[in-house]
């Protein structure tokens, strides 16, 4: 028995695998597969991304707006840039869907670096942003281009077991794995999505504002008891459900929430080691930016009161506020503070699409107050010289076919 296990018939496989599980590794973090990515995953997102972005070119990129799919899909990236455009500033999105603190503090380290004349860094952060550390093993595809701007010195990713397991998500073979795997189950619908994506020009990249024309007035989401009777009902519905309806499920149909609603316990206060976590990834992050002489805007940005009631850990505006009022006091640093916006209206129902993400009437009304708050910097812009200005709106015009 010894024999056969130190015999080279029983190893061989082993290390035939493991050499292939090597070259897989070594091929995916050379970038060889890009090209064949699902474009509307979280990893084609962030890598035909970049791809655009080195195309129109690097250097020419005045500001960035990143943040979550908050930001994503919650401001028209199109008025944003228009606007910034006319002004002689080249503003472009560089937004993801699903990201948290990790995916956010590696876009902007990379676009630091990679971003000759970066002036200045828009963040779209809501207070629920403050109140956890999420977890982290998507981020690795939301963020996979900017991996190497992960940086364990000064900012904690995590707190838990998946600590001593964060290795494995990092591998590339993990990583791809899906994309790999989705494939091999469907070629021809992939190379036809690519090709599609291929068609797109830079301005459906850059300008993109999602449309979304519903909203959750039709659900009862006034305290946690009305929401998991929501929860309840949407259970037992046969047909498909809509997106803000597989929230509400989610989280009001949970066994916690429905134990709460019971028993009339609101939300726990943040746990003490997050919180301090929080505190000093953003601050360190905010001292960066603005030690390299950025210009940093923060918009606050608005939540449905669901996060007040089933989401949201007490203390998460203590956060916020304390961020702020430290940051308030530095020179190139502004707060657009949006989370009694949609509330004051006293139809917050009618600017979300799902209690997550606004619909097209919230998205107006959020970036109509963040182009007010923008003004000032576009009327600085004006007082310089005017030919470096129109030489770059000349090319941009005709590289965006504005």
């Amino acid at each position: 028995m010894i024999k056969f296990f130190t015999h080279i018939k029983f190893w061989l496989p082993f290390v035939i695998i493991a050499v292939l599980v090597l070259v897989l590794e070594l091929v995916l973090r050379k970038g060889w597969w890009d090209s064949m990515i699902e474009p509307r995953s979280y990893l084609g997102n962030a890598v035909y991304r970049v791809q655009a972005l080195r195309e129109f070119g690097l250097e020419k990129i005045d500001w960035i707006t990143v943040g979550d799919s908050r930001t994503d899909w919650g401001i028209e990236h199109n008025e944003i840039f228009e606007v910034q455009h006319n002004n002689g500033i080249t503003h472009l999105r560089m937004s993801f869907e699903s990201s948290n603190f990790l995916a956010i503090q590696e876009t902007i380290d990379w676009s630091m670096a990679h971003m000759p004349n970066l002036k200045g860094i828009l963040i779209g952060i809501a207070e629920e942003n403050l109140a956890h550390l999420n977890d982290v093993t998507k981020q690795f595809n939301v963020a996979w281009p900017f991996r190497d701007y992960m940086d364990e010195e000064h900012y904690t990713y995590y707190i838990g077991k998946k600590t001593r397991l964060k290795w494995i998500f990092q591998n590339a073979v993990v990583v791809y794995f899906k994309d790999l795997r989705n494939f091999i189950k469907d070629h021809s619908n992939r190379l036809k999505s690519i090709r599609n994506y291929r068609k797109k020009k830079y301005k459906n990249i850059f300008m993109f504002n999602r449309n979304v024309p519903t909203n959750v007035c039709a659900l009862s989401l006034d305290s946690l008891q009305q929401c998991t009777k929501q929860a309840a009902i949407l259970k037992e519905k046969t047909i498909r459900l809509n997106g803000a309806e597989r929230f509400v499920k989610l989280v009001c149909g949970s066994d916690y929430s429905k134990y709460r609603a019971k028993n009339t316990i609101g939300m726990p206060f943040i746990d003490p080691q997050i919180q301090k976590a929080n505190q000093k990834n953003w601050h360190y992050l905010f001292e960066k930016i603005l030690d390299k002489g950025l210009e940093l805007h923060v918009v606050v940005l608005p939540e449905h009161h669901l996060f007040d009631y089933a989401v949201k850990p007490k203390g998460a505006d203590s956060l916020m506020n304390d961020l702020i009022k430290q940051f308030s006091p530095r020179d190139h640093f502004t707060v657009l503070d949006l989370r009694d916006e949609l509330k004051k209206t006293n139809k917050e129902c009618h600017y979300f699409s799902d209690p997550l993400h606004y619909n097209n009437k919230g998205k107006k009304l959020i970036t109509r107050r963040i182009i007010e708050r923008l003004a000032p910097d576009r009327k600085k812009q004006q007082n310089k010289s005017q030919t470096p200005k129109v030489d770059k709106i000349t090319r941009l015009t005709f590289e965006l076919e504005l």
